[in-house]
């Protein structure tokens, strides 16, 4: 079984949990896991913050029905909520072809689903949601980008754009020999979204046209030919984006407005 990725947020009454005969809120952890069982999909945990134990609570399954057995990536909204509860977008690799769902959490533990939408790209790797909470970006590894808009409830509209990259820098032939999207990053404050395309060395940028639900190409940025960037963070107070490199295996640290290299 692998875990790509954990995601937490603090569990209020709404999801039923309960110490003794107070309700109080407590810190809930889920796993997307990939595996070819119907019956796993992604785990829920409760985190004891006393002595950082995880006591598994739930698991909800992903049928192919419902967008795969393979969530790859998780993300949750800070904001915005569906009923009062916060949502959960899951990505799904099922058969090659990429899914996103979106999710809320009940109080036995599991998930219930919302909706799915269908992607054109395959291979989802990595999902954001966008700083006012109305787009999701989905980095595909299979060579892609998508955008989907968000319902004002917050369940998945169908995806209005999508852009493949099927020519890599073909430095390093076994894993650029064709584009790689592997995550995306929003930045503060505004409407841009950097995709990072492993098999490229290229950062693309993009600015959001949320009245045409579309995203605009802006000038890339260009890492060093065979550096393969991955994923990125950015400080605590947004001034630098820091990506990571995985086939030189370096990390650089940039102005994260206009990616000026600071060293």
């Amino acid at each position: 079984m692998h875990l790509p990725g954990f995601i937490h947020f603090l569990a209020t009454v709404a999801t039923g949990v309960t110490f003794g005969s107070a309700q109080e809120e407590q810190p809930i952890l889920f796993a997307a896991t990939q595996n070819t069982d119907p019956a796993k999909g992604i785990y829920t945990y409760k985190l004891d913050t006393t002595d950082g134990s995880l006591t598994q609570w739930a698991i909800t399954p992903l049928s192919f029905a419902t967008g795969g057995t393979n969530p790859t990536y998780l993300q949750e909204t800070t904001d915005k909520k569906y009923d009062g509860k916060p949502l959960i977008y899951a990505l799904n690799r099922a058969t090659g072809i990429g899914y996103v769902s979106a999710m809320t959490l009940n109080a036995n533990g599991k998930l219930d689903l919302l909706n799915t939408q269908q992607m054109l790209g395959g291979s989802p790797a990595h999902i954001t949601l966008s700083p006012n909470e109305d787009f999701v970006a989905v980095a595909n590894y299979a060579g892609s980008l998508s955008l989907f808009p968000l319902y004002e409830n917050g369940t998945v509209a169908p995806e209005t754009y999508y852009e493949a990259f099927p020519n890599g820098s073909r430095v390093v032939m076994d894993q650029q020999a064709t584009g790689h999207i592997h995550s995306t990053r929003w930045l503060p404050n505004s409407n841009h979204v950097v995709a990072f395309d492993l098999g490229g060395d290229t950062l693309l940028q993009y600015e959001l046209d949320t009245t045409a639900q579309t995203l605009k190409k802006l000038e890339p940025v260009y890492r060093p030919p065979g550096s393969g960037p991955r994923h990125s963070v950015l400080s605590t107070n947004g001034d630098y984006l820091y990506v990571t490199d995985e086939i030189s295996n370096t990390v650089e640290s940039s102005d994260s407005e206009h990616h000026d290299p600071a060293s």
